[in-house]
């Protein structure tokens, strides 16, 4: 894991940067959640994903992540999830 630490106003603020692929296999297989539990015990003030890269698939945007990519509907609840439950503001 990696992620990019800063401080402001003395507070630990904290970013893990994911691919669309990344954030969707890291999801599936729980290791996403394990990043945010991580990042939620170095006490951060403020969590962030950073998800980059083009969300749009090479199926004309009908899928996110490629071919054998999630339905938008599933790729928004698992944001929603992650900001919900994780506190991680996407």
């Amino acid at each position: 894991m990696s992620y990019i630490l800063w401080y402001v106003d003395g507070q630990c603020v904290a970013a893990d940067c994911k691919t669309v692929e990344d954030f969707i296999a890291s999801y599936q297989d729980g290791r996403l959640h394990d990043q945010i539990t991580a990042m939620q015990n170095m006490q951060c003030k403020f969590m962030f994903l950073l998800i980059e890269g083009d969300p749009w698939s090479e199926d004309g945007g009908f899928n996110v992540g490629g071919s054998h990519g999630w339905t938008w509907d599933t790729f928004d609840d698992a944001i929603f999830d992650v900001q919900v439950y994780g506190g991680v503001q996407p």
